[in-house]
Protein backbone atom coordinates (compact mmCIF):
# COMPACT_ATOMS: atom_id res chain seq x y z
CA UNK A 1 0.00 0.00 0.00
CA UNK A 2 1.23 3.57 -1.51
CA UNK A 3 1.74 6.15 1.33
CA UNK A 4 0.19 8.32 -1.32
CA UNK A 5 -3.00 7.03 -0.36
CA UNK A 6 -2.44 7.63 3.48
CA UNK A 7 -1.86 11.21 2.49
CA UNK A 8 -4.59 11.64 0.34
CA UNK A 9 -6.95 10.58 3.20
CA UNK A 10 -4.88 12.78 5.44
CA UNK A 11 -5.67 15.78 3.35
CA UNK A 12 -9.31 14.83 2.59
CA UNK A 13 -9.62 15.10 6.55
CA UNK A 14 -8.58 18.89 6.34
CA UNK A 15 -5.17 18.31 7.04
CA UNK A 16 -2.56 19.38 9.99
CA UNK A 17 -4.68 21.27 11.73
CA UNK A 18 -7.28 18.64 12.07
CA UNK A 19 -5.10 15.84 13.23
CA UNK A 20 -3.63 18.24 15.52
CA UNK A 21 -6.98 18.66 17.01
CA UNK A 22 -7.25 14.57 17.23
CA UNK A 23 -3.89 14.03 18.83
CA UNK A 24 -4.75 16.27 21.99
CA UNK A 25 -8.00 14.67 22.18
CA UNK A 26 -6.40 11.23 22.49
CA UNK A 27 -3.78 12.17 24.32
CA UNK A 28 -5.68 13.49 26.54
CA UNK A 29 -8.38 10.79 26.97
CA UNK A 30 -5.27 8.16 27.76
CA UNK A 31 -3.84 10.69 30.49
CA UNK A 32 -6.55 10.93 31.83
CA UNK A 33 -7.13 6.86 31.86
CA UNK A 34 -4.02 6.65 33.35
CA UNK A 35 -4.34 8.97 35.94
CA UNK A 36 -7.33 7.36 36.72
CA UNK A 37 -5.96 3.93 37.96
CA UNK A 38 -2.76 6.05 39.56
CA UNK A 39 -5.22 8.11 41.49
CA UNK A 40 -6.82 4.16 42.60
CA UNK A 41 -3.28 3.17 43.42
CA UNK A 42 -2.90 6.02 46.02
CA UNK A 43 -5.76 5.46 47.38
CA UNK A 44 -5.41 2.17 48.14
CA UNK A 45 -2.14 2.58 48.99
CA UNK A 46 -2.78 4.95 51.73
CA UNK A 47 -6.17 3.09 52.82
CA UNK A 48 -5.38 3.20 56.44
CA UNK A 49 -5.04 7.16 56.73
CA UNK A 50 -6.74 8.45 53.73
CA UNK A 51 -9.43 10.48 54.10
CA UNK A 52 -11.77 8.77 51.70
CA UNK A 53 -14.34 12.16 50.87
CA UNK A 54 -10.74 13.57 49.13
CA UNK A 55 -10.06 10.26 47.21
CA UNK A 56 -13.79 9.68 46.62
CA UNK A 57 -14.44 13.22 45.21
CA UNK A 58 -10.69 13.47 43.32
CA UNK A 59 -12.05 9.70 41.60
CA UNK A 60 -15.19 11.00 40.42
CA UNK A 61 -13.61 14.02 38.83
CA UNK A 62 -11.05 12.33 37.13
CA UNK A 63 -13.44 9.41 36.01
CA UNK A 64 -15.80 12.13 34.66
CA UNK A 65 -13.01 14.36 33.04
CA UNK A 66 -12.51 10.90 31.14
CA UNK A 67 -16.20 10.36 29.90
CA UNK A 68 -15.76 14.00 28.50
CA UNK A 69 -12.43 13.14 26.81
CA UNK A 70 -14.18 10.11 25.04
CA UNK A 71 -17.32 12.44 24.12
CA UNK A 72 -14.38 14.83 22.45
CA UNK A 73 -12.47 12.19 20.75
CA UNK A 74 -15.89 10.73 19.34
CA UNK A 75 -16.71 14.17 18.18
CA UNK A 76 -13.50 14.67 16.51
CA UNK A 77 -12.87 11.59 14.80
CA UNK A 78 -16.79 11.67 13.66
CA UNK A 79 -16.28 15.34 12.02
CA UNK A 80 -12.71 14.25 10.72
CA UNK A 81 -14.82 11.53 9.09
CA UNK A 82 -16.93 13.35 7.59
CA UNK A 83 -14.90 15.73 5.93
CA UNK A 84 -13.08 13.34 4.31
CA UNK A 85 -16.52 11.21 3.23
CA UNK A 86 -17.84 14.57 1.87
CA UNK A 87 -14.17 15.78 -0.04
CA UNK A 88 -13.64 12.30 -1.87
CA UNK A 89 -17.44 11.92 -2.58
CA UNK A 90 -17.49 15.18 -4.69
CA UNK A 91 -14.33 14.28 -6.38
CA UNK A 92 -15.41 10.83 -7.62
CA UNK A 93 -18.51 12.70 -8.53
CA UNK A 94 -17.49 15.54 -10.57
CA UNK A 95 -14.77 12.90 -12.35
CA UNK A 96 -17.72 10.80 -13.25
CA UNK A 97 -20.23 12.97 -14.53
CA UNK A 98 -17.28 15.70 -16.32
CA UNK A 99 -15.66 12.05 -17.95
CA UNK A 100 -16.23 11.62 -21.94
CA UNK A 101 -19.54 9.22 -22.68
CA UNK A 102 -16.85 6.86 -24.28
CA UNK A 103 -14.92 6.37 -20.91
CA UNK A 104 -18.16 5.54 -19.17
CA UNK A 105 -18.90 2.93 -22.21
CA UNK A 106 -15.23 1.35 -21.32
CA UNK A 107 -16.04 1.38 -17.82
CA UNK A 108 -17.87 -1.21 -16.34
CA UNK A 109 -21.02 -0.02 -14.84
CA UNK A 110 -20.57 -2.86 -12.05
CA UNK A 111 -17.08 -1.53 -11.15
CA UNK A 112 -19.17 1.95 -10.39
CA UNK A 113 -21.87 0.66 -8.74
CA UNK A 114 -19.56 -0.85 -6.31
CA UNK A 115 -17.28 2.64 -6.03
CA UNK A 116 -20.57 4.37 -4.71
CA UNK A 117 -21.87 1.57 -2.13
CA UNK A 118 -19.34 -0.80 -0.80
CA UNK A 119 -16.44 1.23 -0.96
CA UNK A 120 -18.05 4.81 0.27
CA UNK A 121 -19.65 2.81 2.71
CA UNK A 122 -16.30 1.92 4.02
CA UNK A 123 -14.89 5.40 3.84
CA UNK A 124 -18.39 6.95 5.55
CA UNK A 125 -18.86 4.66 8.62
CA UNK A 126 -15.43 1.89 8.71
CA UNK A 127 -12.33 3.69 8.20
CA UNK A 128 -13.00 6.65 10.75
CA UNK A 129 -13.73 4.76 13.35
CA UNK A 130 -11.06 2.15 12.51
CA UNK A 131 -8.18 4.32 12.29
CA UNK A 132 -9.34 6.50 16.14
CA UNK A 133 -9.04 3.40 17.41
CA UNK A 134 -5.91 2.18 15.97
CA UNK A 135 -4.45 5.31 17.30
CA UNK A 136 -5.83 4.89 20.62
CA UNK A 137 -4.88 1.24 20.41
CA UNK A 138 -1.52 2.43 20.27
CA UNK A 139 -1.35 4.64 23.03
CA UNK A 140 -2.63 2.19 25.50
CA UNK A 141 0.09 -0.15 24.34
CA UNK A 142 2.47 2.68 25.56
CA UNK A 143 0.53 3.01 28.92
CA UNK A 144 0.52 -0.54 29.59
CA UNK A 145 4.26 -0.49 28.96
CA UNK A 146 4.86 1.98 30.81
CA UNK A 147 3.02 0.88 34.05
CA UNK A 148 4.69 -2.79 33.62
CA UNK A 149 7.95 -0.34 34.01
CA UNK A 150 7.23 0.81 37.66
CA UNK A 151 7.41 -2.94 38.84
CA UNK A 152 10.19 -4.38 36.84
CA UNK A 153 12.52 -2.21 34.23
CA UNK A 154 13.62 -5.89 32.87
CA UNK A 155 10.07 -6.54 31.55
CA UNK A 156 10.39 -4.22 29.17
CA UNK A 157 12.68 -6.64 27.42
CA UNK A 158 10.26 -9.19 27.41
CA UNK A 159 7.43 -7.01 26.46
CA UNK A 160 10.21 -5.84 23.32
CA UNK A 161 10.34 -9.42 22.08
CA UNK A 162 6.80 -10.36 22.75
CA UNK A 163 6.00 -7.10 20.87
CA UNK A 164 8.52 -8.27 17.81
CA UNK A 165 6.74 -11.56 17.65
CA UNK A 166 3.62 -9.11 17.12
CA UNK A 167 4.86 -7.31 14.59
CA UNK A 168 5.71 -10.31 12.63
CA UNK A 169 2.14 -12.09 13.10
CA UNK A 170 1.17 -8.81 11.92
CA UNK A 171 2.68 -8.70 8.49
CA UNK A 172 1.82 -11.59 7.56
CA UNK A 173 -2.27 -11.54 8.15
CA UNK A 174 -2.10 -7.95 6.51
CA UNK A 175 -0.21 -9.60 3.68
CA UNK A 176 -3.63 -12.10 3.90
CA UNK A 177 -5.96 -9.28 4.37
CA UNK A 178 -4.38 -7.95 0.95
CA UNK A 179 -4.75 -10.47 -1.06
CA UNK A 180 -8.62 -11.13 0.76
CA UNK A 181 -9.68 -7.44 0.13
CA UNK A 182 -8.69 -7.31 -3.84
CA UNK A 183 -10.18 -11.04 -4.08
CA UNK A 184 -13.28 -9.82 -2.26
CA UNK A 185 -13.61 -6.69 -4.49
CA UNK A 186 -13.08 -7.98 -7.96
CA UNK A 187 -15.52 -11.20 -7.01
CA UNK A 188 -18.34 -8.45 -5.50
CA UNK A 189 -17.67 -6.18 -8.47
CA UNK A 190 -18.45 -9.28 -11.01
CA UNK A 191 -21.68 -9.98 -9.53
CA UNK A 192 -22.89 -6.18 -9.56
CA UNK A 193 -22.02 -6.09 -13.38
CA UNK A 194 -24.00 -9.31 -13.74
CA UNK A 195 -27.04 -7.45 -11.63
CA UNK A 196 -26.63 -4.36 -13.13
CA UNK A 197 -27.44 -6.07 -16.79
CA UNK A 198 -30.54 -7.98 -15.57
CA UNK A 199 -31.50 -3.93 -15.43
CA UNK A 200 -31.86 -3.34 -18.89
CA UNK A 201 -35.91 -3.65 -20.44
CA UNK A 202 -34.94 -6.62 -22.90
CA UNK A 203 -32.39 -8.55 -20.15
CA UNK A 204 -34.88 -11.56 -19.24
CA UNK A 205 -36.49 -11.26 -23.11
CA UNK A 206 -32.96 -11.61 -24.56
CA UNK A 207 -31.74 -14.33 -22.34
CA UNK A 208 -34.57 -16.64 -23.02
CA UNK A 209 -35.06 -15.65 -26.72
CA UNK A 210 -31.28 -17.21 -27.46
CA UNK A 211 -31.79 -20.01 -24.85
CA UNK A 212 -29.01 -18.74 -22.49
CA UNK A 213 -31.03 -19.16 -19.41
CA UNK A 214 -29.13 -21.82 -17.75
CA UNK A 215 -26.07 -20.20 -19.12
CA UNK A 216 -26.41 -17.31 -17.67
CA UNK A 217 -27.77 -18.62 -13.67
CA UNK A 218 -24.54 -20.76 -13.94
CA UNK A 219 -22.39 -18.03 -14.30
CA UNK A 220 -24.50 -16.18 -11.83
CA UNK A 221 -23.78 -18.76 -9.07
CA UNK A 222 -20.25 -19.08 -9.79
CA UNK A 223 -19.84 -14.99 -8.75
CA UNK A 224 -22.02 -15.71 -5.88
CA UNK A 225 -19.56 -18.67 -4.17
CA UNK A 226 -16.34 -16.72 -5.56
CA UNK A 227 -17.96 -13.90 -3.13
CA UNK A 228 -18.83 -16.44 -0.60
CA UNK A 229 -15.34 -18.01 -0.45
CA UNK A 230 -13.55 -14.67 0.14
CA UNK A 231 -16.36 -13.96 3.11
CA UNK A 232 -15.20 -17.47 4.25
CA UNK A 233 -11.50 -17.31 4.17
CA UNK A 234 -12.21 -13.80 5.80
CA UNK A 235 -13.89 -15.38 8.99
CA UNK A 236 -10.76 -17.74 9.07
CA UNK A 237 -7.99 -14.99 9.27
CA UNK A 238 -9.79 -13.17 11.75
CA UNK A 239 -10.05 -16.93 14.05
CA UNK A 240 -5.85 -16.89 13.46
CA UNK A 241 -5.77 -13.01 14.58
CA UNK A 242 -8.03 -13.84 18.16
CA UNK A 243 -5.64 -17.48 18.51
CA UNK A 244 -1.77 -15.96 17.75
CA UNK A 245 -2.26 -12.57 19.49
CA UNK A 246 -3.88 -14.35 22.48
CA UNK A 247 -1.43 -16.56 23.14
CA UNK A 248 1.51 -13.89 22.91
CA UNK A 249 -0.86 -12.14 25.30
CA UNK A 250 -0.24 -14.80 27.55
CA UNK A 251 3.03 -15.00 27.73
CA UNK A 252 3.21 -11.10 28.80
CA UNK A 253 1.08 -11.19 31.53
CA UNK A 254 3.26 -14.15 32.45
CA UNK A 255 6.32 -12.16 32.68
CA UNK A 256 4.70 -9.34 34.18
CA UNK A 257 3.28 -11.31 37.12
CA UNK A 258 6.39 -12.88 37.62
CA UNK A 259 8.60 -9.37 37.93
CA UNK A 260 5.95 -8.44 40.51
CA UNK A 261 6.68 -11.74 42.65
CA UNK A 262 10.51 -10.69 41.90
CA UNK A 263 10.07 -7.15 42.86
CA UNK A 264 9.99 -4.91 45.85
CA UNK A 265 7.12 -2.72 44.87
CA UNK A 266 3.70 -2.25 47.08
CA UNK A 267 0.71 -3.54 46.63
CA UNK A 268 -0.71 -0.65 44.96
CA UNK A 269 1.82 -0.36 42.24
CA UNK A 270 2.22 -4.42 41.28
CA UNK A 271 -2.06 -3.89 41.34
CA UNK A 272 -2.18 -1.24 38.44
CA UNK A 273 1.21 -2.84 36.81
CA UNK A 274 -1.09 -6.23 36.51
CA UNK A 275 -4.42 -4.89 35.77
CA UNK A 276 -2.71 -3.01 33.03
CA UNK A 277 -1.17 -6.25 31.88
CA UNK A 278 -4.18 -8.11 31.73
CA UNK A 279 -5.37 -5.66 29.09
CA UNK A 280 -2.41 -6.09 27.08
CA UNK A 281 -3.59 -9.36 24.85
CA UNK A 282 -6.90 -7.52 23.95
CA UNK A 283 -5.37 -4.40 22.97
CA UNK A 284 -2.96 -5.67 20.81
CA UNK A 285 -5.61 -8.09 19.49
CA UNK A 286 -7.47 -4.76 18.65
CA UNK A 287 -4.37 -2.80 16.99
CA UNK A 288 -3.68 -5.95 14.82
CA UNK A 289 -7.07 -5.87 13.86
CA UNK A 290 -7.62 -2.40 13.14
CA UNK A 291 -4.54 -2.08 11.32
CA UNK A 292 -5.64 -4.86 8.50
CA UNK A 293 -9.48 -2.99 8.93
CA UNK A 294 -7.32 0.50 8.67
CA UNK A 295 -5.46 -0.85 5.04
CA UNK A 296 -8.73 -1.77 3.51
CA UNK A 297 -10.26 1.29 4.27
CA UNK A 298 -7.23 3.19 2.49
CA UNK A 299 -7.41 0.44 -0.11
CA UNK A 300 -11.14 1.93 -0.68
CA UNK A 301 -9.80 5.26 -0.87
CA UNK A 302 -7.57 4.08 -3.88
CA UNK A 303 -10.06 3.29 -5.55
CA UNK A 304 -12.02 5.63 -5.08
CA UNK A 305 -9.52 7.89 -6.17
CA UNK A 306 -8.99 6.14 -9.47
CA UNK A 307 -11.34 8.11 -11.12
CA UNK A 308 -9.70 10.95 -10.17
CA UNK A 309 -7.47 10.36 -13.43
CA UNK A 310 -10.01 9.61 -15.64
CA UNK A 311 -10.26 12.08 -18.31
CA UNK A 312 -12.42 14.99 -18.82
CA UNK A 313 -14.71 17.04 -21.35
CA UNK A 314 -13.47 20.43 -21.61
CA UNK A 315 -15.77 23.16 -20.29
CA UNK A 316 -13.70 25.77 -22.18
CA UNK A 317 -15.89 28.63 -23.80
CA UNK A 318 -17.82 31.64 -22.98
CA UNK A 319 -20.49 31.94 -19.99
CA UNK A 320 -23.93 33.01 -21.07
CA UNK A 321 -25.69 36.00 -19.78
CA UNK A 322 -28.45 35.99 -17.35
CA UNK A 323 -31.11 35.97 -19.74
CA UNK A 324 -29.90 32.88 -21.97
CA UNK A 325 -32.16 31.47 -23.94
CA UNK A 326 -33.58 34.54 -25.04
CA UNK A 327 -35.24 32.39 -28.07
CA UNK A 328 -35.11 28.40 -29.35
CA UNK A 329 -33.16 29.21 -32.56
CA UNK A 330 -30.18 26.48 -33.00
CA UNK A 331 -27.14 26.96 -35.65
CA UNK A 332 -24.97 24.24 -36.47
CA UNK A 333 -22.08 25.28 -38.57
CA UNK A 334 -19.39 22.37 -39.99
CA UNK A 335 -19.80 19.41 -37.25
CA UNK A 336 -17.76 16.66 -37.68
CA UNK A 337 -17.82 14.08 -35.14
CA UNK A 338 -17.39 10.30 -34.48
CA UNK A 339 -18.14 7.49 -31.77
CA UNK A 340 -14.42 7.19 -31.05
CA UNK A 341 -11.03 9.09 -32.03
CA UNK A 342 -9.53 6.06 -33.21
CA UNK A 343 -12.44 5.47 -35.20
CA UNK A 344 -13.99 7.83 -38.62
CA UNK A 345 -16.31 9.94 -38.21
CA UNK A 346 -19.74 9.03 -37.91
CA UNK A 347 -21.02 12.69 -39.43
CA UNK A 348 -18.71 15.13 -41.30
CA UNK A 349 -19.11 18.53 -42.22
CA UNK A 350 -22.74 18.94 -41.06
CA UNK A 351 -24.58 22.17 -41.17
CA UNK A 352 -27.91 22.86 -40.67
CA UNK A 353 -30.13 25.42 -38.29
CA UNK A 354 -33.06 24.76 -36.35
CA UNK A 355 -35.38 27.73 -35.62
CA UNK A 356 -38.16 28.38 -32.61
CA UNK A 357 -41.14 25.91 -32.49
CA UNK A 358 -39.41 23.90 -35.19
CA UNK A 359 -39.24 19.64 -34.46
CA UNK A 360 -36.30 18.03 -35.73
CA UNK A 361 -36.16 14.44 -36.59
CA UNK A 362 -32.55 12.90 -36.46
CA UNK A 363 -32.27 9.85 -38.64
CA UNK A 364 -29.26 7.17 -38.47
CA UNK A 365 -28.34 4.54 -41.23
CA UNK A 366 -31.03 2.21 -40.45
CA UNK A 367 -33.59 5.13 -41.08
CA UNK A 368 -34.64 4.76 -37.01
Amino acid sequence: MAWSHYRTYFLATGGARSWLLAAVAITTHELLNFARSWWLKSWTSHAEHAQASYYGNGYILVSFLGCLAITARCLVWYILGMAASETLFSNMTRSIFGAPLQWLEETPHGEIINRFTSDMNIVDERLPHDLGYMISCTCQVLSILLASSSVSFHGLFIAGGIIYAYCIIGAKLLSATRKLKHISSTSTSYLYQRLSSLQASDAFITIRTYGMTRYFATRMFRCIDDSSSAAWHHTLRQIMMDFEPGTLGALFLTSAAVGAVLSAADVGTVGIALSFAMEFSDTMASLLRKLSTVESGVQSVERICEYDSAPAESTAGSEPPENWPASGRLEVRDLTAGYRADLPPAIRNVTFSVGPGQRVGVVGERRR
